[in-house]
């Protein structure tokens, strides 16, 4: 994959987490806002799920990096170079 390439994946990376940070957010008050029931377990469910949402992203977000480094690194012709 070219230097490019992963330098617009890892912005794509960075909005997805921001995106997530944000409905996780409004997700936690959601569920604090609700009356103890199945409704309150189902949103906490659900947060739960978005946050393990979210450290995928992350982990992802990481190995971007470290291609966007072996790219930069490597002085592979077939890489661009970085704006």
């Amino acid at each position: 994959m070219k230097l490019s390439e992963e330098l617009i994946n890892l912005r794509q990376a960075d909005v997805h987490i921001a995106e997530a940070t944000r409905r996780i957010e409004h997700q936690q008050a959601l569920a604090a806002s609700l009356p103890a029931g199945t409704e309150k377990e189902r949103a906490e469910a659900l947060l739960t799920a978005m946050r393990a949402t979210l450290v995928q992203f992350a982990l992802h977000r990481e190995a971007i990096v470290e291609n966007i480094a072996r790219l930069r690194g490597s002085g592979d012709e077939s890489s661009d170079s970085a704006p």
